[in-house]
């Protein structure tokens, strides 16, 4: 008896469950996938790339750079609100909930922005409810679907305590948003678009060479960026940055002209800047390959309350039997606005060599020390010059094990200033 009654509730669960499922599958209805704005973004079908493109070209084309404050201020007259075909450009993709008619969305309005001949960028502006407003820049491949978006422009009037604008150039968007409450705040944000269409926010490093380069009017493509060196002196509140830019470049040759500046990091500005060409400074990398930038490390005291600057430039030979390394070094100071040039190129370290690869041969090293005394020409302290020159001679001993032979050799100098250059 106790066997058929567990057998009988097991029965009756059964049927249960079945009816149950078999409802579920009767009244399922499809969802319309919905993506959080911090999702990944989902694709569209390629078969609506026409309906995309068509619907893309009927936005107008503004020109860069432009703020976008869109609020609802922009919205006043009926004609202010345009026909925005929503599924054409993706927004129930970007917008959770965008079907669902609690939230009331509405696309109003939108413009075309032209940062790449790669990828298309629309800027729309979407009506959440009666209350809140946002407009987001959204990049689309050349199929039309979605790379990124960003929002870049907010507006609500519930309660009036929040906004973000936006400055959009071609190399960066800065993005400002703003609490208006009893406290108080602002914040700025700034993002570039990469080849890719992606939008990526940028380093303060970034945007400070991004402010240099725009100051110096200098085409960006034109820039070796692999070269690019900063350094930020803490006393000053300064960075110095120097920017290598190319004259003539092909396949492991290149020729740079010398952009050098003081950047004020309070003020964002450029205070002081230097610039020489290619035909002097000697910024040539060939057979003889040019290596590395640098700013040095320390800071030369040159005159009474004056430091100067170093850049040092290395250049290295590619043949192995015929080794070569050089270090150039030159000073820099701050003057009337502009950085003075007092040490040229100054060899401040080279090695040379020839052997035949394995074992016999003949090197050669030089390294230099300057010691800044208090003697003075020209105002500025004379600089003692002590050069190390190393002779290395490698040879095969009678049992055939290689050992070599060193003479050292050290010589004194003076470099004096003649008012213009230390010579």
């Amino acid at each position: 008896m106790k066997y058929f009654i567990l057998n009988f509730k097991y029965l009756f669960f059964l049927l249960v469950l079945f009816t149950s499922c078999k409802h579920n599958q009767e009244e399922k209805i499809p969802e319309i996938p919905v993506v959080e704005q911090t999702d990944k973004i989902s694709k569209k079908p390629i078969e609506t790339a026409t309906e995309f493109k068509k619907e893309f070209f009927k936005l107008p084309l503004k020109n860069l750079p432009i703020i976008d404050s869109t609020s609802f201020d922009s919205f006043i007259e009926a004609e202010d609100y345009k026909n925005i075909n929503a599924e054409a450009f993706q927004l129930p993709y970007i917008y959770k909930n965008w079907y669902n008619e609690d939230y009331n969305f509405k696309a109003i309005s939108g413009y075309r922005l032209e940062f790449s001949k790669d990828f298309y960028t629309a800027v729309l502006t979407v009506k959440k409810g009666d209350n809140e407003m946002e407009t987001t820049l959204i990049n689309y491949d050349l199929k039309g679907n979605i790379i990124d978006f960003k929002l870049i422009a907010y507006d609500e009037i519930a309660e009036g305590f929040f906004k973000t604008v936006s400055n959009i150039d071609k190399d960066k968007i800065a993005i400002k948003n703003i609490e208006w409450t009893d406290e108080g705040h602002e914040s700025t944000d700034i993002f570039k678009i990469n080849s890719e269409g992606k939008i990526i926010i940028m380093t303060n490093d970034e945007i400070l060479i991004n402010n240099v380069i725009n100051h110096l009017h200098v085409d960006k493509l034109k820039i070796k960026t692999d070269l690019i060196v900063q350094k930020f002196i803490k006393d000053s509140n300064e960075t110095i940055v120097v920017i290598p830019e190319i004259v003539e470049e092909g396949e492991e040759y290149f020729v740079l002209n010398t952009h050098i500046v003081i950047y004020n990091n309070q003020t964002g500005k450029v205070t002081h800047s230097y610039f020489e060409s290619s035909k002097t400074n000697d910024w040539v990398s060939d057979a003889i390959r040019l290596g590395s930038i640098n700013i040095d490390k320390k800071l030369y005291l040159v005159k009474e309350n004056t430091n100067a600057f170093g850049v040092i430039v290395e250049y290295f030979g590619s043949s192995r039997v015929n080794p070569y390394y050089k270090k150039m070094l030159s000073l820099f100071v701050k003057e009337n606005g502009k950085l003075r040039n007092i040490l040229h190129n100054y060899n401040f370290e080279e090695n040379t060599g020839e052997w035949n690869g394995a074992c016999e041969g003949e090197f050669h090293a030089e390294k230099t020390e300057f010691i800044f005394t208090t003697d003075k020409t020209n105002d500025y302290f004379d600089i003692i010059v002590k050069k190390t020159l190393t002779k290395t001679t490698n040879f095969e001993t009678e049992i055939g094990d290689c050992d070599y032979n060193e003479e050292i050799k050290r010589e004194t100098s003076v470099l004096k200033f003649d008012g213009k250059q230390y010579k």
